[in-house]
């Protein structure tokens, strides 16, 4: 689980920032792709 802050406004944008980065890291490091499980799961901290 990864917790960040964010401004509201902007929460769907960084989070998909933040998806990207962490899938192209994943993938460029052997090490860090097989202690995944599974696929990430996104869940948003706030009830809309």
């Amino acid at each position: 689980m990864v917790r960040y802050p964010v401004e509201l406004d902007r929460a769907a944008e960084i989070d998909d920032q933040m998806t990207r980065k962490l899938m192209e890291v994943s993938n460029r490091e052997p090490e860090l792709k097989s202690g995944v499980a599974g696929t990430p799961k996104l869940r948003a901290p706030i009830k809309a």
